[in-house]
C-alpha cells in the first residue's frame, strides 16, 4: 500500500493518501500533515469512542439568533444533540468565552444539547467541569483512550 500513501511520525505513523492513492479512491480531498494533527486525532479518537456516529460532522457553524459559534463536531441521536470541543492548546479565557456561548445556546433554543470535551491533562479536565457546571457536559481526558 506505500505506493497509495504517506506518512509522517507523530509519536506513532500517520498515514494519509498521496496522490495516486486519491486518484484510486477518486477523492479530492487532500490531506497532509498539518500543525493542528493533535487536534485532529483527539477530535477522531472521541469519534470512535463514541460508537462513530452515523450524522457525525465536523466543523459546523452554529448560528442561533445573534450568537454564533464553530463546533468542533456535532450529531445528534434521537432528541439529543451532541456538540463536540476538543481542548489540546485552546486557553482557558476562550473555553469559557465558548461556554457561556453554549450556554446561551441551550436557553434560547431549548432543545436537549449534550456537551463531549477532550482534553489533554486533569487540571484542564477539572477546570472545563466547573465552567460548564449547569450544563450536560461530559469531559474525558485524551490518554484515557490510549
Amino acid at each position: 500500500m506505500s505506493e497509495y500513501l504517506s506518512s509522517f511520525r507523530h509519536g506513532e505513523n500517520i498515514y494519509y493518501l498521496n496522490k495516486k492513492g486519491r486518484e484510486l479512491v477518486k477523492t479530492q480531498k487532500v490531506c497532509k500533515k498539518t500543525a493542528q494533527v493533535n487536534h485532529y486525532l483527539m477530535r477522531n479518537t472521541l469519534y470512535i469512542s463514541l460508537g462513530c456516529p452515523a450524522t457525525w460532522k465536523n466543523e459546523i457553524k452554529l448560528k442561533v439568533k445573534d450568537i454564533q459559534i464553530v463546533c468542533d463536531a456535532i450529531y445528534e441521536v434521537k432528541d439529543t444533540i451532541h456538540i463536540i470541543e476538543v481542548d489540546h492548546t485552546q486557553k482557558m479565557m476562550e473555553n469559557k468565552r465558548k461556554i457561556e456561548k453554549y450556554r446561551e445556546i441551550v436557553k434560547l433554543t431549548g432543545k436537549v444539547i449534550k456537551f463531549h470535551w477532550i482534553t489533554t491533562t486533569h487540571n484542564r479536565q477539572k477546570q472545563l467541569l466547573e465552567l460548564s457546571q449547569g450544563l450536560n457536559v461530559n469531559v474525558s481526558l485524551a490518554h484515557d483512550y490510549i
